[in-house]
């Protein structure tokens, strides 16, 4: 079965990779050869090709784009406790289309933005005893309407406003230079608990405003769940690298979840709290001869959170590097190492007895073309002082990455 699986998704990545001439036209285009029906086949294809070309280009001229991602995961288990899943796959497709509008000197601007998202849990699973999770692509098989938002920037690019539905971690707490990493918690501390990020963004607010020198502050009001709502606030600071997308910069933030009840003394009682850190550091760069906007970059990110009485996740640690272009010749390829530690509540039913639990993962993100991606992953988790509650287990993902 997962032969026929696997066999399946090799074909829709080849048939997706190859040429659109070859898929279009046929390998054979000697007129001589060529039948009636063959050339009025060809032609209706051309015709088809250039239409959708064409209206591709009239969309980003007006400054609509549209982009689409298809993610695969295929797991398995190198070390692990007996009766756990051998295998596990997961994938996931996005749709996002984006649109944008300014004024003549560029100083205000309006963009809005929609993101379609399909998750499919394929087979297997492999979560049991395990805290922090291996993909941060997992979540129940769903199709939704993952983002939709509309964000004016005013004032020269110092102030944006963004209302709808929004990925709180796209705005919040958020370690820019730990993307390409599988496991969630190397996206943001786990102690924020209920943050409205995946799998299921919800709908919210938030603010951000730069200040003097490279400071930038922002505030948050999201729906987390039914009876919740998260507030957040951080302040950032940036001293390397583009002011939108800096190189190094620190982050300091609070959030705090509150229920709807109208009683003082039980939302207080209720309240679940906590701060988190965000330190991200260019450490060495040097570019690429004859490659202009490319260079070898290595990135050093640290990450901190701590969570109140009511949080199932009292404390975090964390921290990696990342390095751009790791091979010279292979000017699009990325390498990253990392390190993640939680320490339990006291009365957390999560752990399941253990009081903290540490992972260690590592990757090799593998550029095959403009459009595909291969990364391969690995995660350690190590076992206690106790391993008949804690395993040690060893998790090997390959990802495949489709972008067009």
């Amino acid at each position: 079965m997962c032969e026929r699986r696997f066999g399946c998704v090799g074909l829709l990545l080849i048939a997706l990779l190859q040429p659109i001439s070859s898929r279009s036209f046929g390998q054979d285009l000697n007129p001589a050869t060529l039948k009636l029906n063959d050339v009025t086949k060809l032609t209706r294809d051309n015709q088809r090709w250039h239409w959708t070309s064409d209206t591709l280009r009239i969309l980003t001229d007006h400054g609509v784009s549209i982009h689409t991602t298809i993610v695969h995961d295929l797991s398995g288990s190198l070390i692990r406790p007996q009766g756990d899943s051998d295998w596990f796959g997961r994938y996931s497709l996005d749709v996002a289309a984006s649109v944008g509008t300014e004024t003549v000197t560029g100083a205000n601007r309006i963009s809005g933005y929609m993101r379609l998202k399909q998750h499919v849990s394929e087979f297997g699973s492999g979560y049991d005893g395990v805290v922090q999770g291996y993909s941060n692509i997992d979540g129940a098989s769903r199709t939704t309407l993952y983002e939709i938002w509309a964000e004016p920037v005013l004032f020269s690019q110092r102030l944006r406003l963004k209302a709808g539905k929004i990925d709180a971690n796209t705005e919040f707490a958020v370690v820019r230079i730990a993307g390409d990493f599988l496991n969630s918690s190397m996206g943001y501390s786990p102690t924020i608990q209920s943050l409205p990020t995946y799998p299921e963004p919800k709908p919210g607010v938030s603010v951000s405003y730069g200040l003097i020198r490279r400071y930038r502050v922002d505030a948050g009001l999201f729906e987390a769940t039914k009876d919740d709502k998260m507030y957040l606030a951080q302040v950032s600071r940036a001293w390397a690298g583009d002011v939108a997308e800096p190189s190094s910069q620190a982050t300091i933030g609070y959030w705090c979840l509150r229920g709807n009840s109208h009683d003082a003394a039980e939302q207080t009682s209720g309240r679940r709290q906590g701060l988190y850190g965000v330190f991200e550091q260019l450490i060495w760069h040097r570019p690429l001869v004859a490659k202009d906007d490319k260079s070898q970059r290595l990135l050093l990110f640290l990450q901190l959170g701590r969570g109140n009485d009511n949080n199932p996740y009292a404390y975090h640690a964390g921290g990696g590097v990342t390095m751009d272009s790791p091979l010279r010749r292979r000017d699009s390829d990325g390498a990253g190492a990392a390190v993640s530690w939680v320490r339990l509540s006291k009365d957390s039913l999560v752990g399941s007895g253990r009081k903290s639990e540490v992972v260690f993962e590592a990757y090799y993100k593998l550029q095959v073309s403009q459009h595909f991606a291969l990364m391969y992953d690995m995660q350690h988790y190590p076992h206690t002082r106790r391993p008949n509650i804690a395993p040690s287990y060893l998790i090997a993902t390959v990802r495949s990455i489709v972008t067009f």
